[in-house]
Parts: C-alpha cells; sequence; structure tokens
C-alpha cells in the first residue's frame, strides 16, 4: 500500500521512480541507520509540483488513510504520520541525516571495510592487527584533521545544508555543533591511539612503509 501511494504521487513526475524500502534494527544500527539516512534525504530531494517533498505528501495521504480504517490502526497510522510530516519538514532533521548519511559513507564504511578483508600480512579476513598502523596513520587520523580543519571536504552534503539555512543563529548553532561533534571524534580517536603506542603493539609501526 505505502510503495502504491509513493507510485501515484511520482505520476506528478516525469521520469521519476522512488522504491519504498523498511529496515528492521539490526546490532550494526549505525551502519543500517547511516544508509538508510541515504534513502530519506534521496527522498527528500524529490520535490513535486506543489512544492511538497515526496516524504510530506506520502505521509499526508498514509494520514488520510488512517482516517478511512477502524480501532487502534487509525490511531497508530495517524499519529505516525502526523510525526513524519512534521520531521520531514524539518531542515535540522535534514542535517543530521546527511551528517548520519555522510559519518557511515565517508569514514565508518571504510574502516570496517579494511577489517573485512585479508590484508598484505594476514591471508584470512578478519582484524586486521598487522595492518592497523597503516589504516591508522594513513586514514583515521588524517581524516579527522582534515575535518576539524575544514569540515566540508569530509562532511560537503551536511556543511551546505548548514550553510543554506536561512536563519543565522540557527547555521552558526548547526555549524558549531558540527565542529564540535569533530573536535570530540578526533580527541577520542587519540586517546584511543595510545595503546597503538606502547609495547607490543607499537612494533608493528615498523610494518609502515613510511612512518
Amino acid at each position: 500500500m505505502s510503495q502504491q501511494i509513493i507510485d501515484s504521487i511520482l505520476k506528478e513526475l516525469d521520469e521519476v521512480q522512488y522504491s519504498l524500502h523498511t529496515v528492521r534494527e539490526r546490532p550494526q544500527r549505525w551502519q543500517v541507520n547511516g544508509l538508510f539516512a541515504k534513502r530519506m534525504l534521496d527522498a527528500l530531494s524529490i520535490v513535486l509540483p506543489d512544492g511538497q517533498n515526496l516524504i510530506t505528501r506520502w505521509a499526508a495521504e498514509i494520514f488520510i488513510l488512517g482516517g478511512k480504517v477502524g480501532g487502534d490502526d487509525c490511531k497508530w497510522m495517524k499519529d505516525t504520520a502526523r510525526h513524519i510530516i512534521i520531521m520531514s519538514k524539518s531542515k535540522a532533521i535534514e542535517i543530521s541525516l546527511a551528517f548520519e548519511m555522510e559519518l557511515v559513507t565517508q569514514y565508518f564504511d571504510i574502516t570496517h571495510g579494511e577489517h573485512a578483508y585479508s590484508g598484505e600480512f594476514k591471508r584470512r579476513a578478519g582484524f586486521i592487527t598487522m595492518e592497523l598502523p597503516r589504516l591508522y596513520l594513513d586514514f583515521i587520523i588524517p581524516f579527522w584533521l582534515t575535518a576539524k580543519r575544514n569540515p566540508r571536504e569530509c562532511f560537503p552534503e551536511t556543511y551546505d545544508k548548514i550553510m543554506a539555512l536561512e536563519d543565522t543563529k540557527v547555521k552558526e548553532m548547526k555549524l558549531e555543533q558540527l565542529t564540535t561533534a569533530i573536535s570530540g571524534a578526533l580527541d577520542k580517536v587519540s586517546k584511543n591511539s595510545e595503546l597503538l603506542l606502547e609495547a607490543p603493539l607499537i612494533f608493528l609501526l615498523l610494518t609502515h612503509p613510511v612512518e
């Protein structure tokens, strides 16, 4: 039913398609949520002739549908649709989705993926301890140092959405939140790296071709 509503709405636009998917929360929800945030942003970027985005219109149709059914389903559908309508119009929510999406696609997918393949010093996929200094020195630290120096380079969509805000005070607040999050991540990564500089892990630095 939900996909039928989406398809019906998109008839107002030429050659635009969107497949609605629901995702059950899993233990690795950071990745699931980040990738789902990207799908939400794709839907929010579809603007209809009346100026509404796809999610807002879809939720409005669900709200109407909720009034046509009885029992607990009616209240649940209408309450959920009402909340989605409010959130889908919020620029703050859109910025949060962008940050969550980029945090996964720009950083966590890369660090997580490094352990999904065999390394130069290990034939089987798994936690690549032997190559850990390379991951840390060649990607993790440079990523967060770059983000602190120029947030847009690592989080371009998040940064651009913040700068597009018309309210100066909200823009300053969101920019401060972004820079604070980046500084906190860099501090955390630096603190966690202390174990790499102690024996026996410090000897793994010998495997790095430069450092």
